[in-house]
């Protein structure tokens, strides 16, 4: 049989032999079949952009990246996973009473903005249950100044931190006289943001009466201005700026200052 050989058939007598001998002239072959079914998932993909796009905008987003859609699943989004990388995925939310421990409420999202999700959340379960909650838990993802401001405007209490980086159980920068600097040694323990390992804000101390921060090393940060930053919700947050008089010779400076 080494020396057999044939001519490569036609192409439409390929397809016909794949499909078999009763294949009706109405059915598609394999190939055009397939393409159809993937310009189908383009299309509802490309429909989940711009309803996507068009959200973003109603709410003024400043960010500039462009809208991604899984083709597979259109109705997914891709983001951040805990383990690390993107992926397709979906933001599964969920109320429960703290006494009993009974989910109250629940919601599935394809974006990441839990946050406002929050009174929403607290208008459904007063829709259900006739009555809203006297406390409001959660984590500190969640305490933005809308958000505290939305649940103190409806009388609930928010219970949730307001920093989100973790304190050491001691933290030189608690010192009896701010005005003195935290001894050299104790550098390497004051609190950092995890990301960037710069000094968080719980190292610098606040003087209520003079209205002024000390730094580590005891140097004064003045109040200087009002900046107004923008969200992806399209509030605005009103930040006030204290900023020292000089970081010269300072050790630390590269652990506090940007660039």
């Amino acid at each position: 049989m080494s020396g057999w050989n044939q001519a490569p058939l036609p192409r439409d007598q390929i397809l016909l032999f794949r499909s078999g001998a009763d294949v009706s002239p109405n059915t598609l072959p394999m190939e055009l079949s397939e393409l159809k079914k993937r310009q189908a998932k383009l299309s509802k993909a490309l429909a989940a952009a711009n309803k996507a796009d068009a959200r973003r905008a109603k709410r003024k987003s400043t960010s500039k990246r462009a809208v991604k859609v899984p083709v597979a699943d259109p109705d997914s989004a891709i983001m951040p996973n805990k383990e690390g990388g993107d992926a397709p995925d979906f933001n599964p939310i969920a109320a429960a009473d703290g006494a009993c421990r009974m989910i109250v409420d629940a919601d599935v999202l394809n974006e990441m903005k839990e946050a406002e999700t929050v009174i929403p959340t607290v208008e459904r379960i007063e829709s259900t249950f006739g009555r809203q909650p006297e406390q409001f838990l959660a984590d500190s993802t969640f305490g933005t100044g809308s958000i505290l401001s939305g649940l103190a405007d409806r009388g609930i209490e928010a219970v949730m931190p307001v920093e989100q980086t973790k304190l050491p159980d001691e933290n030189p920068a608690e010192r009896a006289d701010p005005t003195r600097p935290v001894a050299e040694a104790d550098w390497a323990k004051l609190p950092r943001r995890a990301q960037t390992k710069k000094l968080d804000r719980a190292a610098f101390v606040y003087d209520e009466k003079k209205d002024c921060y000390h730094c580590p090393l005891g140097r004064e940060l003045a109040f200087d201005y009002m900046k107004m930053q923008a969200r992806d919700t399209g509030e605005a947050s009103a930040y006030r700026v204290y900023t020292c008089g000089s970081c010269e010779g300072c050790g630390l400076a590269s652990d506090c200052l940007k660039g």
